[in-house]
């Protein structure tokens, strides 16, 4: 759902951005009382904010019913469809010429050419998915190259939904399980990849089917008994240390054993300096492409004079965090086509680039120590750990 945000400083200014919103097909605005107000005058619908935690509660509620509608209504074409999912990311999305990425892309290489499970490890927004993709991408027509490529963030689905949507189910297995019952992912990406983002969030009892169909390539739907065979190359994907969660008896031992044959690490973008300045290039053309604004002829230069201010910050959010941060620069850019891009306009535009380097993600942290030090505020504690609000919550009740 696209969702415009807008600022103003007078009446005036605020009536104008609405008759903007107006005029782009907007038909609801959230807003403070003089917002609702000019929204009603101009026929449209006024929200009042008038509790930021009821704001949040209700996207979320809102996000998990559209999520679930998603899912019921893509079951019935998942049979149809799978032979359409490719992998959208190649080799040269991995991008950066230091020698750490180098170093990425010629174990990619190399893994592409076994039909060995693949464990990647990195913090939120490393580009683990990127990687997956393009190990799929570059092997050989014999290993699926061609094949689809599926993706589920283990984390993100609920666990009551989680094994019907790894392994399937039949007619009746459950209330509400659709007539006829539906093929899982992995019958979807048969001869093809499965990709498990977040497998460190799993429940232990889903990790016991997952080793059980990983040994005996066959999988059994939910409330069937009949096996089916599968081939399929599984790549998984954590931001967490997997082995210490081995050790405190969260995850299986021999599961872990069984996805990570093959081990890629990717690095943080804090770590491959030489590449910031090289990726905000890329990512501000594109953004300001999106917008329909031309790039100025001197925007390498421009941006290497703010080089020191994009490469002494942490980056926690890495490559993910530097794109969405270079979207707002080319938002502000395209509005001020004769601004040039200096360090006093990137800090304006981003401030946070000028607050203390933040500190690397602490994984060792339990999800109540986190959210503690959050004031109990779920979402921003979920952010913190890279996880999502399902996963904090499955979390904390394990505790």
């Amino acid at each position: 759902m696209p969702i415009a945000q807008r600022t103003y400083v007078t009446e005036e200014d605020a009536r104008a951005q609405i008759q903007e919103l107006k005029a782009a097909g907007v038909e609801a605005i959230v807003g403070a009382g003089l917002i609702t107000d000019l929204a009603v005058e101009a026929g449209l619908t006024g929200v009042f904010v008038y509790s930021a935690a009821s704001i949040r509660q209700a996207f979320d509620d809102a996000l998990e019913m559209a999520r679930l509608t998603q899912l019921e209504s893509h079951r019935g074409r998942r049979a149809q469809v799978a032979d359409t999912l490719r992998a959208r990311h190649g080799l040269n999305d991995l991008r950066g010429d230091s020698s750490a990425m180098e170093r990425v892309r010629q174990a990619v290489v190399l893994y592409a050419r076994s039909p060995a499970t693949v464990l990647i490890q990195g913090e939120t927004g490393s580009g683990k998915e990127l990687a997956a993709q393009a190990i799929h991408r570059e092997a050989p027509r014999s290993l699926g190259a061609n094949r689809p490529f599926v993706a589920i963030n283990c984390g993100a689905v609920a666990e009551s939904l989680l094994e019907s949507e790894l392994f399937g189910h039949e007619e009746g297995a459950f209330t509400g399980a659709r007539r006829g019952g539906h093929a899982g992912l992995f019958e979807a990406a048969n001869h093809g990849t499965l990709f498990l983002d977040e497998i460190g969030e799993m429940p232990l009892a889903l990790q016991t089917r997952l080793l059980r169909v990983l040994e005996e390539r066959e999988v059994v739907r939910v409330g069937g008994t009949r096996p089916v065979a599968i081939h399929v190359r599984v790549i998984s994907a954590t931001h967490c240390d997997l082995e210490a969660r081995v050790r405190d008896g969260r995850f299986r031992a021999d599961l872990f054993y069984r996805l990570a044959v093959l081990r890629l690490a990717l690095p943080p973008l804090r770590e491959r300096a030489l590449d910031v300045v090289a990726l905000a290039e890329w990512s501000l053309k594109n953004a300001l492409a999106a917008l329909g604004a031309r790039a100025h002829p001197n925007l390498r230069a421009e941006l290497r004079t703010c080089a020191p201010l994009l490469e002494r910050y942490g980056w926690p959010g890495n490559v993910r965090e530097l794109r969405n941060l270079m979207e707002r620069v080319a938002l502000f850019l395209a509005a001020e086509p004769l601004q040039a891009l200096t360090p006093a306009f990137v800090l304006g535009v981003a401030p946070e680039l000028g607050a203390a380097r933040p500190p690397a993600p602490a994984h060792n942290e339990s999800a109540a120590e986190v959210l503690s030090r959050f004031g109990g505020r779920r979402d921003e504690a979920a952010a913190y750990l890279g996880i999502s609000r399902t996963t904090l919550w499955r979390r904390l009740r394990e505790t």
